[in-house]
C-alpha cells in the first residue's frame, strides 16, 4: 500500500486501544467523490437528532432496569437498609428540641451514610452484575468501603465545578436585591429571571459532571482525572447525559415527590412540623430510592458503543499501572 492510502486513525472509543478503528485516505477520497458526483445521497430515514438523543437514553434506562432485574431483591435490601441512618437523623431531628451533643453528631454523620457509602454500594453492585458475577449484599458493601476515598475526592471536584459559579450567582442575586432594587419591573419577574437563569446553570454543570464517580469507580480513574474527562464527555455528549438524567430520574423521583406532598397535607400540624424540620433527611433517603434506576441507566451511547467502559470490580494495583500507562498522570493520582 502506498504512502498516500496510508491508515489515518479515527477517534479512539472508550479506553481500550484495540477497539480504535482506521479508514485509509483512498476510502475517504471515494466517499467525497460519490458524494460530490450525487452517486451517494443521505438516508432519507435519518431520524432528527433529538429523536435520536432520547432512544439512545431510553435504551441506557432498559439497560440499567435489566441489570435490576437481575438481583432484586439485592437492589431493594440495599436502598431499604442505606435509607435507613438519613431516616433516623430525619426522625431526632423532627422529635428531639433540645438534642444533646451525641445526638447532634448523629444527625449531622448519618445522612453522609447514606448520601456516600449507600451511593457508591450501588455503583460496586452494578460493576459485578455487569460481568455476570453473583454478589450478595456483605461482599458489595465491604468492597464499597475501598471506593469511599475514591468516591469523595471525585465528588471534591465535581462539587467545586458546580457550587462556585452557582454560589457567586447566588450572592450576587441577593447583592441585586439590597444595592440595586428593581424600580420599574416587578421583583416577582427579575427574581424569577434570576432563579431561571441559575437553575439552568446548575442543570448544565450538573450534566458536564454527572460521569465522574462512574469514571472513578467504573473505570478505575483518578479523582481529578475523572473529573476532567467527565467534563469533555460531558459536553461532547451533553443531549444524550441530559435525556438519560431525565429519564433515570422523572419516572421514580417525580411519584416520590407527588407522595410525600400528598402525605404531608394530610398529616396533623405538629406532625407536619416534624416532617417539615425532617424534610432534608427524608430527600436524600428519596434519592436513595431513586438511585437504582438513575445509576445504572447513565451509560453514554458513543459511536456505537459505551464511552464509558464496562463496569468493573477494583483491580489490584490500579495506582501503580495508571503510572506506568499515563505517567502525566503523577500529579492527578487520587
Amino acid at each position: 500500500m502506498s504512502s498516500a492510502s496510508a491508515a489515518a486513525p479515527l477517534p479512539r472509543i472508550g479506553y481500550d486501544n484495540s477497539l480504535s478503528l482506521r479508514l485509509s485516505q483512498a476510502a475517504r477520497l471515494k466517499i467525497v467523490s460519490a458524494l460530490e458526483a450525487g452517486r451517494l445521497t443521505p438516508a432519507r430515514n435519518a431520524q432528527p437528532r433529538w429523536r435520536n438523543t432520547w432512544r439512545q437514553a431510553a435504551s441506557c434506562l432498559g439497560q440499567g432496569l435489566a441489570i435490576v432485574r437481575r438481583a432484586p431483591r439485592l437492589y431493594l435490601l440495599i436502598s431499604v437498609v442505606y435509607a435507613m441512618p438519613t431516616l433516623l437523623a430525619g426522625y431526632l431531628a423532627g422529635y428531639l428540641r433540645e438534642p444533646a451533643l451525641w445526638q447532634r453528631a448523629l444527625m449531622l454523620g448519618l445522612p453522609w451514610v447514606t448520601i456516600v457509602l449507600g451511593t457508591v454500594v450501588i455503583m460496586v453492585a452494578v460493576g459485578y452484575h455487569s460481568r455476570g458475577q453473583p454478589v450478595n449484599f456483605g461482599r458489595v458493601s465491604g468492597e464499597a468501603i475501598r471506593w469511599v476515598p475514591r468516591y469523595v475526592w471525585t465528588n471534591v471536584h465535581t462539587s467545586l465545578i458546580f457550587w462556585a459559579p452557582i454560589g457567586l450567582l447566588v450572592a450576587a442575586r441577593r447583592w441585586q436585591a439590597e444595592a440595586l432594587p428593581t424600580m420599574w419591573v416587578p421583583e416577582v419577574l427579575v427574581g424569577g429571571l434570576w432563579w431561571l437563569f441559575i437553575s439552568s446553570l446548575a442543570l448544565y454543570l450538573h450534566t458536564r459532571t454527572l460521569l465522574a464517580p462512574f469514571l472513578a469507580v467504573h473505570s478505575d480513574l483518578p479523582g481529578t482525572l475523572a473529573a476532567l474527562e467527565a467534563w469533555r464527555l460531558g459536553g461532547q455528549h451533553f443531549l444524550a447525559c441530559f435525556a438519560t438524567l431525565v429519564l433515570g430520574t422523572l419516572p421514580v423521583g417525580v411519584p416520590l415527590v407527588l407522595l410525600a406532598l400528598g402525605v404531608a397535607h394530610k398529616l396533623p400540624g405538629p406532625t407536619q412540623g416534624a416532617m417539615l424540620a425532617a424534610a432534608p433527611d427524608l430527600i436524600w433517603a428519596g434519592i436513595q430510592l431513586v438511585r437504582p434506576e438513575a445509576r445504572e441507566s447513565k451509560q453514554l451511547p458513543a459511536t456505537g458503543r459505551h464511552a464509558v467502559p464496562e463496569p468493573r470490580p477494583m483491580p489490584e494495583n490500579s495506582s501503580y499501572r495508571m503510572r506506568r500507562a499515563n505517567p502525566h498522570a503523577r500529579l492527578m493520582l487520587a
